[in-house]
């Protein structure tokens, strides 16, 4: 199939795609264009990866962890509390196999003995 085109000229439709195919396109992306979306697109699956391993280590093995034990609530015990006005009290406290008598009122925490489990018995 023949094209007539402006000034009387005629092409068939193969010299046409032959000069179609022949015309230099410019790649205007840079690198960052094709490879930069994939970096950050890895960096962001990496840290959300990263991020879930440290959440299962947190959850799963906190009690290998040396301070683990600290925050269990195991070494201080509240044995007895005895009121002894509205706003006050007096704690009998076990920590770390030593008895403490505490006072305690609003906004105040006092040590007032260390006792010898000696007298106790």
């Amino acid at each position: 199939m023949d094209y007539a085109l402006s000034g009387g000229v005629t092409k068939s439709n193969g010299e046409i795609k032959a000069q179609t195919q022949q015309i230099p396109y410019k790649d205007s992306k840079t690198e960052f264009e094709t490879h930069g979306a994939t970096v950050i697109v890895a960096m962001v699956v990496f840290l959300i990866l990263a991020w879930l391993v440290l959440l299962l280590i947190k959850k799963r093995y906190v009690k290998f962890l040396p301070t683990a034990n600290r925050h269990k609530g195991k070494k201080l015990l509240v044995l007895e509390r005895t009121k002894v006005s509205a706003k006050s009290n007096l704690l009998l406290v076990r920590y770390q196999e030593r008895l403490f008598i505490l006072g305690e009122s609003s906004d105040h925490l006092a040590l007032i003995a260390e006792v010898d489990e000696r007298a106790e018995e």
